[in-house]
């Protein structure tokens, strides 16, 4: 993953906003010096202060971060795309194996786990029984948003 960018987007988001470290640090709770360490690199915030300090720029604790989307959209495209083949050509079980494996790989990119809940929602009805479909469709559900929970490699469903 990409180096942590805390720090510097604090002094751009609070040099955009015209903010002072003191109004940070007063919205924050915490003192002008430690404001002043997470933008030097000094110290990074706390981690239950990440959702405070997002909020406050209105930004999400991604942007925060300095975060980026590990996949492109062409190459969320071209997984989705061997994935599809892969459950037309394979039994279904080892093609779902093989998807599961990619949503953990990646678990916090979220363009592609969008395309991961069509892709079971797409291929749920392969799997053989009304049973397992079913189960298939409420794993596809867990990838909307952040509370994405595949089922673990090799847990049975």
């Amino acid at each position: 993953m990409n180096e942590l960018k805390i720090g510097e987007n604090i002094i751009r988001l609070r040099r955009d906003r015209k903010v002072t470290q003191k109004e940070l640090a007063d919205f924050t709770g915490v003192t002008k010096a430690s404001v002043s360490k997470w933008e030097s690199g000094k110290s990074t915030p706390d981690v239950w202060l990440l959702p405070q300090i997002a909020a406050f720029f209105g930004v999400t604790v991604d942007e925060l971060m300095g975060y980026e989307v590990i996949l492109s959209g062409e190459q969320i495209q071209k997984i989705y795309g061997d994935l599809c083949r892969e459950f037309a050509e394979r039994p279904f079980g080892e093609a779902l194996e093989e998807a599961r494996e990619y949503a953990h790989r990646y678990y916090s990119c979220f363009p592609f786990l969008l395309q991961m809940g069509t892709l079971y929602l797409n291929h749920a009805s392969l799997a053989g029984d009304a049973e397992t479909s079913r189960k298939v469709l409420e794993e596809a559900e867990g990838f909307h948003g952040s509370h994405h929970q595949p089922l673990r490699r090799n847990e049975h469903l």
